[in-house]
């Protein structure tokens, strides 16, 4: 795509597409004006300057009354209002066959066709993007709107506003305009205005001469500018002189009063010819079309009658008539007017022609209908929807930041809860809690603003609704807010203007002012009118995030937890508070993000793959449910959570659900407290492990490496625990070992009402260090190796000798130093103490000798013997926090502005160890080439980079990290629900299918 020149004085060079005078039309153009011209009688001529409002969701009379005014008076054009594209395009081909003039097309999409139409792209409002710095992102999107508008056979966009929004009372304009500032007004207009006209759309700057500090609104009333002409040049008529020599294509004229260019009472600028012609044409030499704003604004229609009100319109010398309210009135006047010598036939019909002239140039000379199959995707796609995250991630403006809370950097510090303020429920059950008391603290967030906070922290939610406070309730929620350490306030459904505080109560903002104090941090996000910004200038922490919308409900959050950087500026002053351009800046501290596939160059259309592969598997009962999760470069693109907990389809999975990982248990929980310690020099991994455990120096065990254990190398068998230790002579559990209630001497929990004593766990040790190991390999000159065997005795050995140099239990190492800081909570031995069952898959229905379902305990029998803490098994946790663990060792140890690992330690045990094992240190690999042949299957896609290292899980868990393409790829499951016999998972490699999906997405891909 053409890039955009910033500077101001390249950017007045850059149109392509110019619309010049009748007489300097080429004449294969004068061939078809002329022609059309000639065709149409005077009456016809005159329908030509009207352009009227449509609806495509208005039925079949208003259709016809349409149909009506093209067949039998030729009106030149039509602005579309509020419908669907569906119908729309399919009434505009209707329209189009119909006239015998083709028909120019309009539409007010100041921010894309959402504006008007349902089922579109809304953009970021104009006051939005005037916090943007990033001008090629505007013209982006103007280009991207002008793709959209001929999608639909559209030709004119009525947008950009480049009014100068100098009056914070200003009723009609508001986040309509791009900011106060006359500089930064035109050059992101101009950027919009290239990107329309660049791609074959005629932009029509309004609203002339400049409505921005106007104090009433047009629709209603007419305002009146009272400054004189000094003043009006420099401020109001600066943009669009800019817009003029840039060659804009067009032009509309506001319903304002300005008495220091025309001193007829109540005549508004369109009616004026001393603005008009005068002002606009002659003086500032503007040569495209002149549109008025729409005639049945009360602005006008106060004072005039239909008819009169358009006949004054063009006396005044505008070309196209806008929404007139009577269009066989108004061409019985004009035509009037004409025969009496009031308006000259030549004035006419040199409006006609240039209107022909532009019809030409949007190729009306050889229309072709709309192609109505497929126009909803084309609307609608993927890149489309990555401009506007793009678009809000460069507005969102920081505007306080005491002690430089955001990003939050330290979240084991902070206990947090976020309240969104909201004017009408949003979630069914919001609205049965708020229905009995106006507020509610659950753990289901109702904003899509507070489900995107719970992805990075623990979050308490509450809920509350404006639209009947209650003193003694605010007083209750602010006693029960007083216990966290940071509130987060969304403020949302905002309406009015500063007279009413934008519909925020006296109470409510006293409220918010006093639940900021010493132990309780509030950070305040407005997701509507800057401002009202006005109204939280003594709040030590504020967001502004400009409008309502999802993207920015989801973009805002990773700004406040430094997944994205802070980079917009304020688009306006706010009285007695902020200058514009004011922005606080941060950096993003590297936490995951959210973005959409393409975002990241990978193909959503592929990825959709997926969900036929894991429908197809759990109507097969491969497995009950799972979930997938995929990032790229930083950023979440794929999360999703399929089927149940069962096949009983009771409990539903989904993103939260938590899984019992089994072996990813290996390199998320003891390798990443191994790597600690090697990259705080407290281990040395090439010395004996007896170096560290004494206690195995007078066994087998005495001689081998860490390195060696940890690339399953050390000869190391699995051995544990037996049915003839376990069992009784008469094949019941040992009354010594087992008890069905949990006591001081029975404390560790290992099935459903099953609890066993702490010496189980020692026995199981002594177990381990006297068990044999394998041979080495004579065939090997020299003879020092055991050859590859992977193990889980390699893992309960790390476990003893992580908790001997830590001289702490694993389990709390793990979670204070690594899981709550990381943000990852819901990564953790033994869920059941701090999760609720519901929220956990179950894994089997029993085992060999455990007898009742194996729900939120480990699944792996010798981890639960050891009391669920274990080196080879017994972590829990959902695809979200997994991946957050991976992209840290991905991003080299560093993640959330923190160190946890050494680069170089990551990469040392994340290369291969030793020759011909295609292991890391604790980190499978990718199987060697080598290796892979009928009996030997591949563990990863053969897609997958040689960098690549993660882990399976028998449970029907995986997680693969791939460097080379900056991916994270999570599947996790209980495929061993009911039974683990159930092998369907790999017997059909879906979680390698899956994989390869990944890998076919990924764009521009290395062959």
């Amino acid at each position: 795509m053409k890039r955009f020149a910033i500077p101001f004085i390249t950017a007045i060079l850059f149109f392509s597409l110019t619309f010049i005078p009748t007489q300097s039309i080429p004449s294969d153009k004068a061939g078809w004006i002329e022609y059309q011209f000639q065709r149409l009688t005077l009456e016809e001529r005159i329908g030509q300057l009207f352009m009227v409002a449509a609806y495509s969701n208005q039925g079949e009379k208003h259709h016809e009354f349409i149909e009506n005014l093209i067949q039998r008076y030729n009106i030149g054009g039509l602005i579309f209002f509020q419908g669907d594209p569906i119908s729309q395009a399919k009434l505009t081909n209707q329209y189009q066959l119909k006239a015998k003039t083709p028909l120019l097309l309009a539409i007010d999409a100041e921010w894309g066709l959402g504006m008007r139409l349902t089922n579109t792209i809304s953009y970021p409002r104009q006051m939005t993007l005037g916090a943007i710095q990033d001008h090629q992102l505007i013209y982006d999107m103007g280009a991207e709107i002008a793709r959209q508008l001929k999608l639909l056979g559209i030709h004119v966009n009525f947008a950009p506003v480049i009014d100068i929004n100098n009056n914070p009372d200003n009723p009609g304009i508001g986040n309509r305009a791009f900011g106060d500032g006359k500089g930064s007004v035109i050059s992101k207009g101009l950027a919009y205005i290239q990107g329309l006209q660049d791609n074959g759309i005629l932009a029509v700057a309004k609203h002339f001469p400049g409505i921005g500090d106007a104090s009433k609104d047009p629709h209603h009333e007419l305002p009146t500018i009272p400054y004189d002409i000094t003043r009006l040049e420099s401020i109001e008529l600066y943009p669009f002189r800019k817009a003029i020599r840039a060659n804009v294509g067009g032009i509309m004229v506001s319903h304002i009063y300005l008495p220091a260019y025309e001193k007829t009472p109540n005549r508004a600028a369109s009616l004026s010819s001393h603005i008009v012609t005068q002002l606009l044409k002659n003086k500032l030499g503007f040569k495209g079309l002149i549109f008025t704003d729409a005639l049945n604004m009360k602005a006008v229609s106060k004072y005039y009658q239909p008819g009169e009100v358009d006949l004054l319109a063009l006396q005044a010398g505008n070309d196209i008539l806008l929404f007139p309210e009577d269009v066989p009135k108004a061409i019985a006047l004009i035509k009037s007017a004409i025969e009496q010598g009031k308006l000259a036939k030549e004035v006419v019909e040199e409006k006609v022609k240039k209107i022909l002239a532009v019809k030409y140039q949007m190729d009306l000379h050889q229309w072709k209908s709309i192609e109505i199959d497929g126009l909803y995707e084309q609307l609608n796609t993927p890149q489309a929807q990555v401009l506007k995250q793009k678009l809000f991630e460069q507005a969102i403006t920081l505007v306080a930041n005491q002690d430089d809370l955001i990003p939050i950097t330290k979240l084991n510090k902070h206990k947090i809860a976020s309240l969104s303020i909201i004017k009408q429920p949003i979630t069914a059950e919001a609205q049965k809690s708020i229905n009995q008391q106006n507020t509610v603290a659950t753990n289901k967030p109702s904003t899509i603003f507070g489900q995107f906070l719970s992805q990075y922290a623990p979050v308490a939610h509450y809920t509350l609704n404006r639209t009947s406070l209650d003193v003694n309730m605010l007083q209750q929620l602010a006693d029960e807010l007083e216990n966290y350490s940071l509130v987060i306030v969304g403020l949302h459904d905002l309406a009015g203007n500063r007279a009413n505080k934008f519909g925020l109560q006296p109470e409510l903002l006293s409220f918010l002012t006093k639940l900021q104090h010493a132990n309780t941090k509030v950070l305040i996000v407005v997701f509507g009118s800057v401002y009202s910004l006005e109204l939280f200038q003594n709040m030590q922490h504020l967001i502004a995030a400009y409008q309502d919308d999802p993207i920015a409900e989801q973009v805002v959050p990773q700004i406040i937890f430094g997944a994205l950087p802070a980079v917009g500026n304020l688009p306006v002053s706010i009285p007695n508070a902020w200058k514009s351009e004011w922005g606080i800046r941060t950096k993003s501290i590297k936490r995951l993000g959210y973005a959409l596939p393409e975002a990241v160059q990978m193909d959503s259309r592929i990825l959709q793959g997926i969900d036929k592969i894991v429908e197809d598997a759990i109507l097969e009962e491969v497995m009950p449910g799972c979930q997938v999760l995929i990032a790229r470069n930083g950023k979440i693109v794929f999360e999703k959570a399929y089927g149940y907990h069962t096949y009983a389809k009771k409990n539903p999975v989904t993103n939260t659900t938590l899984y019992d990982i089994a072996s990813i248990t290996k390199v998320v929980g003891p390798l990443q407290a191994i790597m600690y310690l090697v990259s705080q020099n407290k281990l040395d991994i090439t010395q004996k492990v007896s170096t560290y455990l004494p206690e195995l120096s007078a066994t087998n065990k005495k001689n081998i490496t860490i390195k060696s254990i940890l690339a399953h190398q050390a000869g190391l068998l699995d051995y544990g625990i037996t049915r003839s230790i376990l069992f009784q002579k008469d094949s019941k559990l040992s009354k010594k070992l087992f008890s069905n209630y949990p006591s001081a001497s029975y404390p560790n929990r290992i099935g459903t009402e099953l609890y066993a004593p702490h010496l189980l766990k020692e026995l199981m040790w002594d177990l381990y260090i006297n068990s044999p190991i394998k041979e080495k390999d004579k065939t090997k000159k020299p003879s020092k190796t055991h050859g590859y065997h992977y193990n889980d005795l390699s893992f309960h050995i790390m476990h003893r000798l992580i908790e001997k140099l830590l001289q702490q239990p694993m389990e709390i190492f793990l979670a204070n130093k690594f899981y709550q800081s990381l943000g990852a909570a819901l990564v953790g031995y033994n869920p059941l103490e701090r999760i609720s069952l519901q929220q956990i898959a179950p894994t089997a229905e029993c085992d060999f000798f455990r007898t009742t379902p194996i729900h939120g305990i480990v699944h792996d029998p010798q981890a639960a013997i050891c009391g669920g803490v274990a080196g080879n098994a017994g972590l829990f946790s959902n695809a979200h926090d997994l991946a957050v663990i991976l992209q840290m060792n991905l991003q080299g140890g560093y993640y959330g502005g923190k160190r946890y690992l050494k680069k170089k330690v990551i990469k040392q045990f994340t290369s291969h160890a030793f020759k011909n094992n295609r292991r890391g240190l604790g980190w499978d690999k990718p199987e060697l080439p080598t290796k892979l042949d009928s009996k030997h299957k591949s563990n990863t896609s053969l897609y997958a980079s040689a960098d690549t290292y993660g882990h399976l899980g028998f449970t029907g868990t995986a997680a693969w990290v791939d460097p080379k393409y900056n991916l994270v790829y999570i599947i996790l499951s209980n495929r061993t629900y009911p039974t683990q016999e159930n092998n369907k998972l790999a017997e059909q490699n879906i979680r390698i299918k899956l994989q390869d999906i990944v890998y076919q997405a990924l764009q521009n891909m290395e062959q």
